[in-house]
This record gives structure tokens, C-alpha cells and sequence, in this order.
């Protein structure tokens, strides 16, 4: 068994159950991890003079923070599942998922009980004690889990999906205000449901964020039919799908924030801003996954199909591969100015803060093979489960 582990045959297949790169996936994960920096970074370091503008500038560039990584998640695990389904053992395929998922979400519970600890429940002022403070649908959390929950659903019919996500989104409109009106909460059983699909924490709670799995896995089968076919037709007809189905969710999530029943538009910080702009609206499920198609769309065919590199796409390539890894250790040093920077130079130290960690990384994985990052764990857990495989044959 030593031999046939150390053999060129061997490693290949190990190559194999890697996940394939596709580079404008990549791409969009490093922008997207970016700009979680800077909302993360400005959210603490601006002076509270600034907020009026925060608050416009945040709400526009959300879409392109955690909903797209959620997005490209899905994507990525669909594509991943569907090019390995008859290469490697089915169980293979199954454990690496769950071996990841269930990675995800203990570092999103050990994130929950650092960054929350204890926290008011939907402004009602109700203390959450320890263990009950590590649950919450943070976007480690929540990535964690898309990706198991990801595995069942793409056994469905994509049609079936579109159907069930549809489902979700009109259901949420009964489902959330019920679950969070304070004078419910007093029944047991409306506060059970409320801890567990709203959480204490609830940056992205599983309703109505789950359709977000339904239709990402559809598009990461796309993806992975053209790369199969490895034609300019296929990849041109793959970007054409992402163009016409992106700009009807986001013309969908546009109309159906304006003709919201429940108000169309919210105010904060002296702004009227549009419903379709806040996270967990209906509306907002819609806008994001067509801005996030039209995003995946545009790059696929800059960088893939036409194969533009260049020191940019290169370098938030590199942000998107090691990701994870940045969206844990970028909390370390946001202590460091807190509330005292202006408009004038929190640009300068933003830019700054992110090519640092640029650098940490670079120098993590080329000096260090990126040992004990995530990723890297990452790429261990599937290692040990192929050789796993190879025993039990």
C-alpha cells in the first residue's frame, strides 16, 4: 500500500478529487472577500460622523459580499459533486462533502461563541447564555451547512429546485414576521423555531437564504456539463444562460421589492433605501442571486473564455483560493482603530490591512505550504478519505 501511495498513479488520482478550478469562480470569491473586509474594517474603524454615508455605500455593495459567497459556494460544491459522480466512489464523494461541511460549521460556532458571546435576540433584549450562544446563522455556519444540504438537493430535478426555491421565498413573507414578532415569542414553541432557523446571530438565517442552494446548484451543473464539453459554443452558451436568467432574477427582485406588501423601502440613518437592498427580504433573495449571475456571468467570459490575466485577476484569484483562511484571521487586527478614522485616510489603511494579509498568506503558502490553514485542512480531510477508500477496496 506504501508503495502504490507514493507511486505517479497515485498521485494523480489524488489530483483528481481535488476540486477543479474554475478561474472566474475564484475570482469572484476574492472580490467578494474584499469587500467583507472592507464592510468589516470600515463598520469598526470609521469615525461615527461617517455613518450616514456607511450605511448607503453598505447596503449597495452587500450583494457583493456574503450573498455572492454563498452563491459561489453552492456553485462550487454542485460542480465539484457532478464532475467527480462516476470517477470516485460515491461514498468517496459524500464523506469529503460532509468531512468539509461539518469543518465549516464547527469553525463558524467557534467564530460565533468569539465575535457574539452573548447577544439580544431580535432587539428584545433576551440574554443568550453559553452553549445556547454558539449556535448562529453566521456565513461560516451557513456555507457549512449549504454544502451538505447542497449534496441531497441536487438528486432533485433542477425544475423541482427552481419550485421549492420560489416556495421558500413566498413563504418567507408569513414565515420570518411570525418568527420574530416579539409577542410570539413568549409561546415555547415559536421561540424554538425562532432559535433555530433565525438564530441569535442572524447575519444569514436559513430562511429565506436556503433558496440560494436550489438555484447555485443548478448553475454549478451548468458549469460543469460545458467544462465537460470543452467547446467555445458550450462556454458561450453557459455565459448566455447566466445573462438572460441573471437579469430576470434581479428585474424579478427589483419589481418585487417595489410592489412589496409589507412597504417597499426602509429608513436608516436619514436614507430611503429600497427594500430590495436588505438582507433576508424576499426581494433581496431575488436581487442577489440575479447580481450574482450577471457578476459569474461576466467574469466567466473575460477570464475564461476569453482569457484575459493579467496582476489583477491574479491576485483576487489568490484572495479567492485562500479565502477562508482570510475571513478568520482579519478579525485579529480590526481592534486596532476602532472608531478613529475619517474619510480621508481609512481608504489608505483599508488597502493597506488587505494587502498585509495579501502578503501573510502568500508567505504562509509558499514559505510554509500553507500548513494548518484552512484550506489547507481542507485539502487534508479529502486526502485521508481517498486513501480511506483505497483500504476498504
Amino acid at each position: 500500500m506504501e508503495k502504490f501511495e507514493n507511486s505517479v498513479f497515485y498521485q494523480k488520482e489524488i489530483e483528481s478529487i481535488k476540486p477543479d478550478r474554475i478561474k472566474s469562480l475564484d475570482f469572484a470569491k476574492g472580490f467578494a472577500i474584499c469587500l467583507i473586509i472592507l464592510a468589516h474594517t470600515a463598520g469598526v474603524w470609521k469615525k461615527s460622523y461617517l455613518d450616514p454615508i456607511y450605511v448607503p455605500v453598505y447596503r449597495i455593495l452587500d450583494v457583493f459580499g456574503p450573498p455572492l459567497f454563498i452563491f459561489l459556494s453552492g456553485v462550487s460544491v454542485a460542480f465539484t459533486i457532478k464532475r467527480k459522480s462516476g470517477k470516485i466512489p460515491e461514498k468517496a464523494i459524500k464523506n469529503t462533502i460532509f468531512i468539509r461541511g461539518f469543518s465549516i460549521i464547527a469553525l463558524g460556532i467557534v467564530y460565533n461563541l468569539i465575535s457574539i458571546g452573548t447577544l439580544d435576540v431580535l432587539e428584545d433584549n433576551i440574554y443568550v447564555p453559553f452553549p445556547l450562544n454558539l449556535w448562529g446563522w453566521n456565513i461560516l455556519m451557513f456555507i457549512g451547512f449549504s454544502q451538505i444540504f447542497t449534496y441531497y438537493i441536487l438528486r432533485l430535478t433542477r425544475g423541482t429546485r427552481s419550485l421549492i426555491g420560489i416556495a421558500i421565498i413566498i413563504a418567507t413573507y408569513w414565515i420570518n414576521p411570525n418568527l420574530t414578532r416579539p409577542s410570539f415569542l413568549s409561546n415555547p414553541v415559536i421561540y424554538v423555531l425562532n432559535f433555530i432557523i433565525i438564530s441569535p446571530a442572524p447575519h444569514n438565517p436559513i430562511i429565506p437564504y436556503i433558496t440560494i442552494c436550489f438555484f447555485s446548484s443548478t448553475f454549478g451543473e451548468i458549469l460543469m456539463e460545458v467544462e465537460y464539453l470543452e467547446t467555445d459554443n458550450a462556454k458561450l452558451d453557459a455565459f448566455s444562460i447566466f445573462i438572460r436568467n441573471g437579469l430576470f432574477f434581479l428585474l424579478a427582485g427589483i419589481t418585487l421589492g417595489l410592489i412589496n406588501l409589507t412597504g417597499n423601502y426602509f429608513i436608516e440613518q436619514g436614507y430611503q433605501l429600497p427594500i430590495f437592498l436588505y438582507r433576508s427580504q424576499p426581494s433581496n433573495m431575488l436581487y442577489s442571486i440575479g447580481v450574482a449571475l450577471l457578476f459569474i456571468g461576466g467574469l466567466y467570459y473575460l477570464i475564461d473564455i476569453k482569457g484575459i490575466e493579467n496582476n489583477i485577476t491574479k491576485m483576487f484569484i489568490f484572495y479567492g483560493n485562500v479565502s477562508l483562511s482570510i475571513f478568520l484571521i482579519h478579525h485579529i487586527w480590526l481592534p486596532l482603530y476602532i472608531t478613529t478614522l475619517d474619510i480621508w485616510n481609512i481608504w489608505f489603511f483599508y488597502v493597506g490591512y488587505t494587502a498585509f494579509l495579501g502578503f501573510l498568506m502568500f508567505i504562509w503558502n509558499h514559505q510554509f505550504d500553507g500548513k494548518y490553514s484552512l484550506e489547507w485542512i481542507m485539502g487534508k480531510t479529502k486526502t485521508k478519505q481517498y486513501k480511506n477508500e483505497k483500504n476498504l477496496k
